[in-house]
């Protein structure tokens, strides 16, 4: 009998997963459920206009393991003015994400456009059947959930209305009218949406607010700066103090800190599992404000532009955290607090960009919350996302993506991803060469 594979979410995750399954002889039927009904780009790649870009260089954006410079290949044969150092349109991405689909499908692939909102296994077949909110039942022998990024609940749902999306068209209408924007978050989304906000024609301020305050790095240009070298199996330390010290140790002498992260990014998720639990609270209490800086960066280009803005009075960062947003008048009111007190400030719009929700048990999303009351997963100790129980993956079950956070730290780039998409489906179609 044919065997039948569900993959839940058709983002980046997802989509490549069912690509590496497509790939090989098997004759496996795959199901690829996305509740948006648009496959390929996920939320992440499909942006109000072109004006948002990649934050890796063209060369770099491959998404399959075996062709990392696939996507600049891509852009030359569709002929696009891409370079490959070049940070381009993250829609032109979606649209690659698209076609590698495309031409990995046949009749073995099913897209359906719904939304899963539970999942059962029956003990006796020992197959899966996947519920859609359309009713629509799936029969599986295997599963892999790659749902993607959780909305952020550190504000209830109807503060959240009143936030703007930054990923929304709607945001921006009408926005050169107006005056005051409050950014909520000073993450990569920030710096997306106060750029496409310059070029809808804002001439206001904008407030970026955020617990620390710190803006992404740019990209350094360090082809002059020597190679890093890192000690055998410093991964396997456990331990942040001497991670930290291993970092300053060959940073300094460079005056960079960016040739050190990159040298330590194939490493890094077996970095994370050599930590104890105790020492991931230390890296995520002292560390974690400080790596995102330096890890996730911004084209240089971008950073003189916010560097511009706040050198003219537009742009303020103000380091507090949001308590809550309230509308009223046509207005949003931000309410803060600092280690200067309590403040409330009123806004034109105010648009969010505070990242993802790692709690699933905060999250609105249906499906998170039902599998971690069917035993599935379990709410991971740190909040980054979840813990997979141990007998999941022996039984079909399977996570990829950023809710894997958790147990692996760095599974949000293109890089990371691809590796553990590709790992999925290896052990998706080993699971299903068992069972045969």
């Amino acid at each position: 009998m044919q065997k039948v594979v569900v993959i839940i979410g058709a983002g980046f995750s997802g989509t490549l997963t069912a690509v590496n399954l497509l790939s090989s002889d098997s004759d496996t039927k795959v199901y690829l459920v996305e509740r948006r009904g648009v496959f390929g780009p996920g939320l992440a790649y499909s942006p109000p206009s072109d004006r948002f870009k990649l934050n890796v260089r063209a060369h770099a954006m491959g998404a399959l393991c075996d062709n990392p410079e696939g996507f600049f290949e891509w852009l030359q044969r569709e002929n696009l003015p891409a370079s490959r150092n070049d940070f381009v349109s993250r829609r032109w991405y979606g649209r690659y994400l698209q076609s590698l689909l495309e031409n990995a499908s046949d009749e073995r692939l099913i897209r359906v456009a719904d939304e899963v909102v539970d999942i059962t296994r029956d003990a006796s077949s020992k197959r899966y059947s996947v519920v859609c909110a359309s009713h629509k039942v799936i029969e599986a022998d295997a599963c892999v959930v790659a749902i993607g990024n959780l909305m952020r609940t550190s504000l209830d749902d109807a503060q959240q209305n009143i936030a703007s999306d930054p990923f929304s068209r709607e945001t921006y209408v009408g926005v050169r009218e107006k005056h005051s924007i409050a950014i909520l978050g000073s993450g990569l989304t920030a710096v997306d949406a106060i750029l496409h906000a310059e070029d809808e024609g804002f001439l206001g301020h904008y407030a970026v607010i955020s617990r620390r305050g710190r803006l992404p790095l740019p990209h350094e240009d360090v082809t002059t700066i020597d190679k890093v070298v890192l000690p055998a199996s410093w991964e396997k330390c456990g331990s942040v103090a001497k991670i930290l010290a291993m970092v300053r140790e060959h940073a300094k002498p460079r005056g960079t800190s960016q040739p050190v992260i990159d040298a330590m990014r194939p490493k890094i998720q077996e970095m994370w599992k050599h930590l104890s639990l105790k020492e991931r609270r230390r890296f995520l209490r002292h560390v974690k404000a400080y790596w995102e800086v330096h890890r996730h960066r911004i084209p240089v280009e971008h950073a003189q532009r916010i560097q511009s803005l706040q050198a003219s009075g537009r742009l303020h960062i103000i380091s507090a955290s949001i308590e809550g947003v309230a509308g009223s008048d046509g207005q949003v009111r931000v309410e803060l607090r600092s280690r200067s007190g309590r403040e409330s400030r009123v806004f034109d719009v105010a648009i969010l960009c505070i990242g993802p929700e790692g709690d699933v048990e905060k999250s609105r999303d249906i499906l998170s919350k039902r599998l971690i009351q069917r035993g599935y997963v379990k709410r991971g100790a740190l909040r980054l996302g979840v813990e997979s129980t141990e007998e999941r993956p022996r039984q079909g079950f399977f996570f990829v993506g950023p809710l894997q956070r958790e147990e692996l730290w760095e599974i949000t780039a293109v890089r990371e991803l691809r590796e553990e998409a590709q790992r999925v489906a290896t052990s998706v179609r080993a699971f299903l060469d068992v069972g045969a």
